[in-house]
């Protein structure tokens, strides 16, 4: 019996031992992705390519590279089933483009900033690497487990806490009306840099199945982007993003619509809405895309300032 005991003993003391080690080996791997970065933006040329990024829209409508495609491998990890995350971070790359504010908010955060600087590079299997290793360290509900395949097979809400770091509280008062505003649509995240305006909303829905509103407080917060359910192809996640005169719909395992008409999708039938991004439009932003319905009320949450789109 007391051989038993021990062997148990030993059992436990190994797989804790190797957790140890593991978690170290992880830690070690992050510190080496946040400090990967830097050298891409050395050069003047790569730092004038993303001034002009910023300050000319019209660069993004044709530049397709943006997209993120399914899949990848980084070092002695394969990742498969990415469709979720990369959705997420096409969406989030796009409004660190085009929205100054989206670029600071995303920048005062170490390892969401550096993402980015890997998205920018086109290093796409780097930033998927470093988000999930980030929630592997950092969240105690993470499903992923870092092995030889990495199966990222998830939902949007197994996501959401990469982004805590920038999370408001509901308490201040700008916030609560605020959040009122969405919170009957869904799980509502404010984000915003420390101390700063909120410059970004997340709607977490179930799979909302109408079209969701384009402006919300009188225009001062826009949508962007919509991470959508294709419902003909099964559990498939893709990304519906605003750029500067279009929506596109991006599907990192097919061809991208380069010219999806937003107006016209039948969310009933296609497609089940799980996150609806909306940007803060600063001051003397000049607002380009498509025209918004007039604003309207529906009879299941009774008046409303959202537009409405028809489905």
């Amino acid at each position: 019996m007391g051989n038993n005991s021990l062997s148990i003993f030993q059992k436990i003391f190994q797989y804790f031992s190797f957790r140890f080690k593991h978690r170290n080996e992880l830690l070690l791997e992050y510190n080496h992705l946040l400090k990967g970065p830097w050298f891409l933006l050395k050069s003047a040329k790569q730092e004038k390519n993303i001034s002009r990024l910023l300050e000319n829209q019209l660069e993004i409508t044709d530049d397709w590279s943006i997209c993120v495609k399914a899949r990848g491998r980084y070092g002695s990890y394969q990742f498969i089933n990415t469709c979720v995350l990369d959705s997420l971070l096409v969406g989030l790359f796009i409004c660190h483009i085009k929205f100054e504010n989206i670029h600071l908010l995303l920048q005062s955060d170490l390892t969401l900033n550096t993402i980015m600087t890997y998205l920018y590079a086109k290093k796409h299997d780097q930033a998927k690497a470093l988000w999930l290793i980030h929630l592997k360290l950092f969240d105690d509900h993470c499903k992923f487990k870092m092995s030889a395949t990495v199966d990222v097979w998830s939902e949007v809400k197994d996501h959401l806490p990469m982004l805590r770091k920038l999370v408001c509280s509901k308490d201040h008062a700008e916030h609560e009306s605020i959040y009122r505003e969405f919170q009957r649509y869904g799980d509502v995240m404010i984000l915003a840099e420390t101390n700063g305006d909120p410059s970004l909303i997340l709607v977490h829905t179930d799979g909302m199945n109408t079209a969701p509103p384009f402006n919300v407080k009188d225009g001062t917060f826009e949508l962007q982007f919509l991470l959508l359910w294709k419902k003909m192809a099964g559990k498939h996640m893709v990304v519906c993003n605003k750029l500067v005169d279009r929506w596109f719909l991006h599907d990192s395992d097919e061809l991208s619509d380069r010219n999806f008409s937003i107006d016209c999708a039948n969310f009933r039938r296609d497609y089940s809405v799980y996150l609806a991004a909306y940007v803060k439009i600063p001051p003397g932003h000049k607002r380009v895309g498509i025209p918004v319905a007039e604003e309207g009320s529906r009879p299941d949450h009774g008046e409303s300032a959202w537009h409405w789109t028809d489905v």
